[in-house]
């Protein structure tokens, strides 16, 4: 398993709470790790991704689909969401999918 890339992320933890996480993106899998003591580190395989959406709006919202349900993160920046975008297009492929809405 090879690290492709590391970004900082917004993960929603409900409705109108933001946590601060890290997202590393591998070959087989995404890694998510907590930036403060206020979440658990988590990860999917990349074999139980059914679809990425980028959403592009003032906001720029990821929407990873897998088996088990969604996650939902936000960046820091639209130059972010850009270099996020190229890795999971690379990584992900025919499942990655952006909307600019």
């Amino acid at each position: 398993m090879s690290k492709v890339a590391c970004f900082r992320v917004l993960l929603r933890a409900g409705f109108f709470k933001k946590l601060p996480y890290k997202m590393s993106i591998f070959d087989s899998e995404i890694l998510f790790e907590p930036t403060e003591q206020s979440g658990q580190s988590f990860s999917v395989r990349a074999d139980r991704v059914k679809k990425i959406f980028l959403y592009r709006t003032s906001h720029d919202e990821l929407e990873i689909q897998t088996e088990d349900g969604r996650i939902l993160a936000y960046f820091e920046s639209s130059e972010i969401a850009d270099q996020v975008a190229f890795v999971l297009k690379t990584v992900f492929n025919e499942k990655f999918t952006v909307f600019s809405l």
